[in-house]
């Protein structure tokens, strides 16, 4: 009968604790995925910056 008690009384702070597991994964995944959408929008600008640059240059 202990055993029923300890498992379900432990039961709820395991969901919990797997639900902010799952929130952070979210989160860092995020976070990641921003970092990569930035990382290349300045990599684009960068180069278009560039190609205006040596168009400019030619002239």
């Amino acid at each position: 009968m202990n055993k029923v008690v300890v498992e379900s009384s432990e039961k709820p702070y395991s969901r919990i604790n797997d639900m902010e597991c799952y929130m952070e994964y979210l989160e860092k995944k995020m976070n990641r995925v921003y970092y990569e959408n930035t990382f290349d929008s300045k990599i684009a600008q960068l180069e278009k910056d560039l190609k205006e640059r040596k168009i400019t240059a030619e002239k």
